[in-house]
């Protein structure tokens, strides 16, 4: 009797260990898939701004030249 609840309780414990190892799994893909999207975000926005500055400049050149 004893051995059938050490059983039992073992496998509990391999159960609730295998379901902590799913979740953990899961919220690191989310974060990496998050952080992803993020990254790809930052950089479009950052290449829209570095655009942004070369018109400026281009447009000052142009006002500068044919003033």
């Amino acid at each position: 009797m004893l051995d059938l609840i050490l059983f039992t309780l073992n496998l509990m414990f391999l159960s609730i260990i295998s379901i902590i190892k799913t979740i953990i799994i899961v919220i690191t893909i989310i974060i990496f898939i998050f952080h992803g999207i993020f990254a790809i975000i930052v950089i479009i926005s950052k290449l829209f701004f570095m655009i942004n500055i070369l018109f400026v400049y281009i447009k000052e050149f142009i006002d500068i030249e044919y003033a």
